[in-house]
């Protein structure tokens, strides 16, 4: 099974403030790092391949081939002008091109809500004509993932910008930028001089700036304005 390479999440790279997160980033920049912001959406990571006309789409959680649930996906990534790639990216809705609630993926993906559409958000290049890229850097694979993805006429697949962060002064203002994006849940950060690494990395970290509160319901009843 492939496993996307993400923050660690042992406790040191997941943040919740810009101030919290700048030590990890001083200390990677000072290892000689080049570090990005990406803003982290809210949504599935997805990793699509291609080997000729045969286009698959996986979910990090799921152990099947969504593509069936994707053809429009599908149908744009096969007229691509490769014969083989590994895109890795995140999936979301949108409804008349506004982005849509994560909860509201499934409803794509099962095909019970018609006025949902998906769009990819690409930021990542591991796999190219018969060539592994994974052991380039980052910064490399940027590059020939912005490539592949600008060929795509008629579907609805973006490229994820990064933005440098240099300075305590530039992730605080990345960060501010990340947040304010529509359908994000906060910043990633990433050394974009690195390989890419099969699952939890260093390479990267997390400043999350929607908190989940996970709850049992042991009770509900109802009331004039609802429910208690």
């Amino acid at each position: 099974k492939f496993v996307p390479q993400k923050p660690a999440m042992k406790g040191v790279t997941e943040f919740f403030s810009t101030d919290e997160l700048w030590p990890w980033c001083r200390d990677k920049l000072a290892d000689g790092a080049e570090l990005i912001g990406e803003v982290k959406f809210d949504g599935f990571r997805t990793v699509v391949s291609k080997d000729n006309e045969h286009v698959q789409i996986w979910f990090e959680d799921a152990k099947e081939d969504r593509s069936d649930s994707l053809p429009s996906l599908v149908a744009a990534f096969k007229k691509l002008p490769h014969p083989s790639f590994i895109l890795d990216g995140e999936l979301l809705a949108t409804r008349s091109g506004k982005l849509a609630p994560r909860v509201e993926l499934f409803g794509l993906l099962t095909g019970e809500k018609k006025d949902l559409e998906p769009r990819l958000m690409v930021f990542d290049c591991l796999y190219l004509d018969g060539e592994d890229l994974s052991r380039r850097s980052l910064k490399e694979r940027r590059s020939v993932a912005k490539g592949v993805i600008a060929k795509i006429g008629d579907a609805d697949v973006r490229w994820s910008v990064g933005r440098p962060i240099r300075d305590q002064a530039e992730l605080r203002m990345v960060g501010l930028w990340a947040a304010s994006q529509e359908g994000s849940e906060g910043l990633v950060v990433k050394d974009i001089t690195q390989p890419y690494r099969v699952g939890g990395s260093e390479d990267w970290a997390k400043l999350k700036t929607v908190v989940e509160l996970k709850t049992v319901v042991l009770s509900a009843s109802r009331t004039e304005n609802g429910w208690t």
